[in-house]
Order: structure tokens, then sequence, then C-alpha cells
């Protein structure tokens, strides 16, 4: 439970004490009051008729001729004549009418048979003996719990007793009568208002209860809020100043945050520069490991191991050596020789046989592990390496280093050009102003000057451009809509030329995070460079076909452009990301669109290669890290967009 309910559910329980404690006393205040206006009540109505059966005895005694003389004839006499007096019943009767606190008053004899009832229902009870009752001065002799379970659980009679007698003989008694059942009504008439009270006070109590726990939480919403944005790693305060507070406590903990934030922020930055520097070092030395134990059983593989056996790591496990790596082999044979002879194997360029799969070239590497103290084998680390991805990262940093070259060289050489081209044009126009128009050789010449000046400032500018800084806008991008977007592009100039080009692309989306822009213009590059190595209109023994495959493997995502065309001689193939390289012929390609490419797939932690045959065609191929998995960064190497590419990394561009 939250601490904002819980302050609700104390407030309110809080006040609902408070409003149950008020309405018990309000209730016995009450309860009290009317005990006792009904026992005065009582005690006026007993005095009221005593006075008068006292009056009624003294005329009955006047208008008689002779009374008996013993004592118990007398007591008989007076008790006959009040039973059959009538003046005697309606005082009675008047008496109850009177008020309300009373149930009856009777008028007994000295055994306590009724001889007169204010109730005329009671015909049928005269010249009984009366019922017990409770005596009120032994009703309020009592604790007031014990009063108020007899008024509201119980129906009890509650009486005052009068005698009149004779000397010392008792002739009367007068019995006033109070029901609890009527003190209970009376008091529940006056408590009515106390419910509606009850009900406003608890709703007060509800909304003060809400009004007091969001007062109290509101400053731990907001110390919340600041946890989750140092989490973030967000750089701005965490908190208002602490005299917007108000409270000292939270100020104390804001300053604490503050403090804790920038801690956080720092780590983190150490721990990013960490994880990239760790990042890049297993992406140069990235190798399938297995270990295996003392009886050459495996016991642990990387998740490399799969792509390169094409098995799975997990049903790899247990199995013998000689069953992953026969000796007949010449895997097996040089793990058997390191293991054997305890000679270690480094870098052996084998090839690896793969059920269901085209052999691989791969480097292997043994180690075996002895004991320090008795030098026995306690286990051998076999770690393989794909010979192709080596050959296609050595390639890929040779390119790399290339532009990193020509970044430097023009980077300072452009703005040197610059200035002598911008003097030679400024009097070249006033050499032109200065000839004749009849000089038309020399006006020949002068404007092949011009457009040679023109051509090498816009060289200038093109080498400029390329090594200016690029600011990347980096946001998560679905490329299977950006692949689906540039095919829509191409398709009318495909057309045109007679080729079919087909989009291919899973059904859900594949997101990385990179420049919509960026590469979008590397997409482009690609497909129009696909387009027009093909020519057109289509060559009659073969159709022209271009094709835009997006597909994921793993925790990368590759985009792949085939067309059917030409192909690249291999002769060039060292070529063509170098900076102004083209075969398209003069006047036709600037030289820049692969290189440009080169440069935006490195900027997104990413790899670009090709494959190609004479005559068969040419297929470009890129790799990027998926929004989110390993090799992906949100910043998209900050230093390399923000320095310009002389920083090229030394990997080439490998995530």
């Amino acid at each position: 439970m939250s601490l904002k309910a819980r302050l609700q559910l104390s407030i309110i329980a809080l006040n609902l004490c408070l409003v149950l404690l008020y309405s018990l006393m309000h209730v016995y205040s009450i309860t009290e009051v009317r005990q006792q206006n009904f026992a005065e009540r009582a005690s006026a109505v007993a005095d009221q008729v005593q006075s008068f059966v006292q009056e009624r005895v003294n005329a009955i005694t006047e208008e008689s001729a002779e009374l008996p003389e013993d004592a118990a004839s007398v007591r008989t006499y007076y008790q006959n004549a009040a039973r059959r007096d009538a003046r005697t019943q309606a005082l009675l009767e008047n008496a109850l009418a009177s008020t309300r606190v009373l149930s009856r008053i009777l008028l007994l004899d000295h055994q306590d048979h009724i001889l007169v009832s204010s109730n005329t229902l009671d015909t049928a009870m005269l010249g009984r003996k009366a019922g017990g009752v409770i005596p009120l001065d032994e009703f309020l002799n009592r604790n007031s719990l014990s009063r108020m379970l007899t008024i509201f659980n119980e129906t009890q009679e509650i009486a005052i007793n009068r005698d009149l007698g004779a000397g010392d003989e008792k002739v009367f008694t007068i019995r006033v009568v109070l029901s609890s059942l009527l003190l209970r009504d009376a008091v529940i008439e006056q408590l009515r208002y106390l419910l509606p009270l009850s009900l406003f006070a608890l709703s007060l109590a509800v909304v003060l209860a809400i009004f007091v726990s969001n007062l109290a939480t509101r400053q731990l919403v907001r110390v919340s809020e600041a946890i989750d944005r140092v989490a973030a790693g967000e750089q701005q305060k965490l908190l208002d100043s602490p005299a917007s507070t108000g409270f000292k406590e939270y100020d104390v903990v804001q300053s604490k945050l503050e403090m804790l934030g920038q801690q956080i922020r720092g780590a983190k930055q150490d721990a990013r520069s960490l994880q990239e520097s760790v990042r890049q070092l297993l992406a140069r030395t990235e190798k399938a490991v297995m270990l295996f134990d003392a009886s050459d059983s495996l016991v642990s593989a990387g998740e490399n191991v799969e792509p390169l056996l094409n098995r799975s790591r997990f049903e790899l496990i247990g199995k013998h050596l000689g069953e992953i790596f026969p000796p007949v082999t010449k895997a097996g044979a040089l793990i058997v020789r390191a293991v054997t002879l305890k000679s270690p194997v480094k870098d052996q360029l084998v090839m690896l046989d793969r059920s269901g799969l085209d052999p691989v070239k791969v480097y292997l590497s043994v180690e075996p592990m002895d004991q320090f103290s008795s030098w026995e084998r306690v286990g051998t680390l076999v770690s393989l390496r794909d010979a192709e991805s080596h050959a296609v990262i050595q390639s890929q940093l040779d390119v790399s280093t290339r532009l990193a070259a020509i970044s430097r060289l023009t980077s300072g050489v452009a703005h040197e050009i610059k200035n002598p081209l911008n003097a030679m044009n400024l009097h070249l126009e006033v050499l032109k102003g200065r000839l004749d128009a009849e000089q038309t050789e020399a006006r020949c010449s002068v404007d092949i000057i011009a457009d040679e000046i023109t051509r090498l400032n816009r060289v200038v500018n093109t080498f400029l451009d390329f090594t200016r800084p690029v600011d990347l806008n980096p946001v998560n991008l679905d490329l299977v809509g950006l692949v689906t977007e540039t095919g829509s592009l191409f398709e009318p100039q495909a057309r045109a030329k007679g080729i079919r080009l087909a989009i291919i692309h899973p059904p859900d989306a594949l997101f990385v995070r990179g420049d919509r822009d960026l590469l979008k213009q590397a997409l482009l590059n690609l497909t129009s460079n696909a387009l027009e190595a093909m020519g057109g209109p289509a060559p009659t023994e073969k159709d022209g076909q271009l094709e835009i495959e997006l597909s994921r493997q793993r925790d990368d995502c590759l985009l792949r452009v085939t067309d059917n065309g030409e192909g690249i001689p291999p002769e060039i193939h060292e070529k063509i990301f170098q900076l102004y390289f083209s075969t398209k012929g003069k006047g036709r390609g600037t030289g820049i669109g692969l290189a440009m490419t080169f440069r935006i797939v490195q900027l997104h932690s990413g790899m670009v290669w090709f494959e190609s045959e004479p005559g068969q065609g040419t297929t470009f191929w890129i790799r990027l890290p998926l929004a989110g998995a390993r090799g992906s960064s949100e910043e998209l190497r900050p230093a390399l967009a923000s320095s310009g590419s002389d920083q090229i990394p030394e990997s080439g561009g490998v995530s």
C-alpha cells in the first residue's frame, strides 16, 4: 500500500473515531438528560396522584355514616370505595394523558393487587397482582452503561411508588410506571439530527484526508520524478530551488539528490566510455570460444560457435572433442597435436566442415590449460575466428585509413587551393575585359581557362563538403518504411528502363537508431548506382532485375541491394570506396557517392561491403545494429560526427 493511501486511511480512521466518540458522548448526554426529565416528570405525577387520592379518601370518609372499627375492615372499606370511585379512574387517565413519558398509572392495595388502572385495556388485570418493576431510585443508582443497556437493549418497566395508609397500616400504593421503550423513543427522536451531522463529518474527513495526503506526498512525487531523471541521466536541475519547496526535510533530500545525480551521471559517462572501448575491442577480437575439460568433453561454448559450426551450442555440450573436430580433418589433427604435445596453436588457417553448409575458412587457436602445481592438463581452450570476416574487416580498415588520409589532406589543401583559384578567376575577368572583339582565338583560350577554373573550384567545394563535420539527428527509425519509400522513388525510372524492381522486407518493423536523411542518402546512392550499372533498356538475353531486401540477423539489420548488371572488375575492387573514384566515365559521376555511403554507415556503427562478378551483377550489403541491441549507440559516434572524417575509427565501421 502506498504512503498516500496509508495517510488517507489514517486520517479517515482518526476522524471516524472522533465522530464515533463525539456521537457516543452526545448519546450519553441526551440519555442522561432524558432520564432526569422522565424521573422528574414521573415524580411530579406521582405527587399529584397521591394528593388527589388523599383528597378522595378524606371525601369518602366524610360521606360515610360509620366506618368499621378494626383496621383490616377499614382498609378493605377504603379499597373497595376507591375501586368503585369513577373520579379516581378519571384522575388517573387524565394524569397519564398529560404526559408522554409514562406508560400507565396504577392504584394498588396493600398486597400490590391492581385496584384502578389508567389504561382502560387493563380491565382484565384488575384484582390481579401487579408485575415486577424496577424502582426508579434503584435504576438511577446504576452505572451509566447499565442504564444505557436497559434503555437501548431491553424492555423494562421503571416505577415510582407512593404509599398511603391509616396509621401504620398501608392502605394504597400509587405506582407511576415508565417504560424503557418510551424513553428509548424519546432519546432516538432527539438523535435524529446526529446521523446527517456524522455523515457530514465523515465526508469532511475524506476531503481532508485527500487534501492532506496530496499536500504531504506532493514533494515525494517530485522527489520520485527527480530520481527517475537521475536514472535517465538527464542534466537539468533535479528539483526546484530550496526556497521554493518550503520544507526543510525535502530541501535536504534535494541537495543529496543533486549530489547523487552528478555522481551517477559521471559514473554513467565512465561506464559508457568503458562499454564502447570493450565493444570495439570485442569487435576486433571476437572469437568463437569452446572449453573442454580434462576428459576432452565440451563444458562451455560461446554464442559465436553456432554460426561457424551450424549447430546449437547446447547440443554440443558434453560431446567429446573428437566428435566435434574429427582427427581426420586438419582442424582435429591440429587440436590433437596441441593437446598431446601441450603446445599451443595460434591462428592456423584451416577449412572447417559444417553440416548442411559449405565449408568455411577459420583461424584456429588451441591453448592447453595445465594445473600450476602438478602441471597436469585440466582442460583445453579452442577458439575459432572467421577468416572471411577478418578479410572483410581488413579491407574495411584499409578503406577507412585511405578516407582518413584523404580527409586530412583535403581539409588543409582545399582551403589553400581556393584562394589562388579565386584570384585567378578575378584577374581572368579583368583580362577578358581588355581583349578586343576581334581577338577571337584569345577569347576562346580565356573561356577554356575560365571553365577549367570553375571545374577546379567545384572539385575543391566537393572536397570541403566531404570533410565537413556531419550533424547527426538520431531517432528510432523503421527501416522497412525507409526501404519501401526508396523503392517507390525509383519505380518510374526502373519501369522506363525495363528493369524489374523488387522490394523484400519482413512484415514487422525493424528499428535502428540513426539519422533518417543520412541513411536514406546512403540507400539512394546504392540504388542509383545499381540502376545505372544495368543501363537501359534491358538486354534481350536477360531481363534487368534489381532487388532491395531487408532482413534481420540476430541483433543486426541486414540490407541487400542486388543488380544483374555488368559487375565490377576484380582489379578495381579495392578502389570502390575511394573518394573521387568512378567507373561511370567523365561527366557522369563525381566519385563521392560510395565514399559518402561508407562514411554514413560508419557513423551509424555499421558495416558496408560488396560482392561482384563480371557479367553477373553486384550485391552491396549494409549491416546496422538494431535499436537497443549490442553495438547500437544513442549518440552514434558523437566524436566522429563533430570532428569530421579524419577521426574514422580503425575498426572500419564494424559493429
